[in-house]
């Protein structure tokens, strides 16, 4: 699906994206798919480049901002949208699992990926927005990460954070999508696992029965270019 440079992952299970200062962007793209238990997402490739109205461009592992930030920094949480804490980088691809409810808050606890974007594995819950990347443990090398998906998601999103900047207490707040130009493609795929009755905290084996999804995702860059750590802080 072709997706405009400008999604809002705020906008995730909306009828019209939240207005903010800067421009709201458009609703993110949507991937629907059967609830089960023990489904695992993974991405095959992830390609193209952003910018968010700045000379630097990235790709979808995100840019180097920490000469803006200088430190940690948060994404707030909106239509019960969880937001996202973050150290390093900003700018990079992110996903959200919904049911087929609209979501409405309260948002659960933002996840941290505070020096620690290379994870193997990872289990969001429902509402909870999470750090994709280029899908794979280093920046264009490593293992392909994992997303186990909450037993009752039936819609997947992807798009981006946005904001005009930071601010003293590390937020970024939501806006400025209007000048944001660019798409990704994403190959990816929601498979059962072959292993029933499994914790989430294991890593699940992919089967050869396959969803397929490919999703042409956009938006621009608001900062400069990222350096994904290397495959060495696993989760």
């Amino acid at each position: 699906m072709n997706v405009n440079a400008q999604s809002n992952i705020y906008g995730a299970g909306q009828s019209i994206p939240p207005s903010q200062v800067g421009g709201a962007g458009i609703l993110p793209p949507v991937y629907n798919f059967s609830a089960a238990a023990k489904q695992v997402l993974t991405f095959s490739q992830i390609t193209g480049i952003i910018n968010y109205g700045v000379p630097l461009s990235n790709g979808p592992d995100g840019a180097d901002i920490r000469d803006v930030t200088k430190g940690a920094y948060f994404h707030p949480s909106l239509n019960g949208i969880s937001g996202i804490i973050g150290e390093g980088i900003g700018r990079y691809l992110v996903g959200v699992f919904l049911d087929n409810s609209t979501p409405t808050s309260p948002a659960p606890n933002p996840l941290n990926f505070s020096g620690n974007y290379n994870f193997k594995e990872l289990s969001p819950l429902l509402k909870q927005t999470f750090f994709i990347g280029d899908g794979l443990t280093g920046t264009g090398f490593g293992d392909i990460q994992k997303f186990n998906v909450p037993e009752k998601a039936t819609r997947l999103f992807l798009g981006f954070f946005d904001g005009p900047g930071v601010s003293s207490t590390g937020e970024i707040p939501v806006g400025f999508y209007g000048d944001n130009t660019g798409s990704f493609i994403a190959e990816f795929q929601i498979q059962p696992s072959p292993i029933s009755n499994i914790p989430e905290s294991t890593t699940p084996i992919p089967e050869p029965s396959t969803i397929l999804g490919i999703v042409t995702l956009g938006l621009g860059a608001l900062f400069s270019k990222k350096h994904k750590q290397d495959d060495n802080n696993d989760d």
